[in-house]
Order: structure tokens, then C-alpha cells, then sequence
């Protein structure tokens, strides 16, 4: 649903390599995490100023100006897992460059 003149400063930001791994293997572009030693493969580039956020805290959507909830994961099989339930956030007006927060939000599990 993202307009195709902002898909191109658009990326999808996950808070686990769960979320990470399982949007490469369907094939979506620019997917990054910081998530363990997915963090080590660098930020998202500064010109990534819109965002889809999956499993992430509120403090990762201060770095935007503008974020609302589109959607909620949730699988055909109706299998609980750790994702389901989750939002999806689409966030825009990147406030500072990723190059410059990008060790914040280092995390372990």
C-alpha cells in the first residue's frame, strides 16, 4: 500500500531474524534487522526515510516523524506462534540517518 514514488526510500525494518529470514526467503527487498548478527550486515541506507516495522518497540518509532498501524500478522493455519499478533507499522519522516542510530538498536536473544 505504499505509494509506488515512496517505494523507493521504503525498506522493512524486523525486530527479530525470524521476521528477517522468513521476508528474504518470500522475497522481499531491503529487509534488515539488528537482531543478533543480522546487526553486523550494517543499517539500512540514510535514503531509507519510509519504513514497514514488524516486531518492534515504540523507541524504534521515535525515529520517525509520522507512524500508524496497518496491519497485524497473523498466518492461514491459525498456528500460534511468537509472530502472530504482532503489528505492522508503516512509518515515515526518517528524523536521523540510520548510519548515525544504527548502534542502538543492537539487541540479543
Amino acid at each position: 500500500a505504499i505509494p509506488p514514488a515512496e517505494q523507493a526510500s521504503a525498506m522493512v525494518f524486523t525486530g527479530s531474524y525470524g521476521e528477517h529470514g522468513a521476508l528474504v526467503r518470500a522475497g522481499v527487498p531491503r529487509v534488515y534487522s539488528a537482531h543478533n548478527h543480522l546487526w553486523l550486515y550494517g543499517p539500512p541506507p540514510d535514503t531509507a526515510t519510509t519504513a514497514v516495522l514488524v516486531n518492534v518497540g515504540p523507541r524504534i518509532r521515535e525515529q520517525f516523524g509520522t507512524c500508524e498501524r496497518r496491519a497485524t500478522v497473523d498466518n492461514e493455519a491459525g498456528v500460534d506462534n511468537e509472530e502472530r499478533g504482532l503489528a505492522v507499522w508503516l512509518c515515515r519522516d526518517l528524523r536521523t540517518p540510520w548510519s548515525v542510530t544504527w548502534s542502538r538498536w543492537r539487541h540479543f536473544s
